[in-house]
């Protein structure tokens, strides 16, 4: 069996001035997905947002911050790392946040 569980929230934060986030987080020992939407000026298309990814693994079984460089977020297109791109987030227009995680068998 396999799962996904995942929550996001809408935002309206310039980050420009700022290097990483801080989550205060429980962990379970899973590893788990950030993203970040900002305004669509990368990708283009349909979707209104770029989703960019990030990797979190929290020590398990305590209470930790954990720190995610913003120049350390992917992005993304559709589940997938778009690659060849040089383009860097848009700091100044995030508009929403997620966390997520995927679980399933070996």
């Amino acid at each position: 069996r396999g799962g996904f569980c995942g929550a996001r929230v809408g935002l309206g934060h310039d980050l420009e001035d700022f290097d990483s986030l801080a989550l205060r987080v429980f962990g379970d020992g899973r590893t788990y997905i950030v993203s970040l939407r900002t305004d669509n000026w990368v990708t283009g298309g349909e979707q209104n947002f770029d989703l960019w990814q990030a990797f979190l693994r929290p020590p398990a079984g305590c209470w930790s911050v954990c720190h995610l460089r913003l120049d350390r977020f992917l992005l993304t297109w559709k589940g997938h790392v778009v690659m060849g791109r040089r383009e860097k987030m848009n700091q100044r227009r995030v508009i929403g946040m997620g966390l997520g995680v995927v679980v399933g068998e070996g």
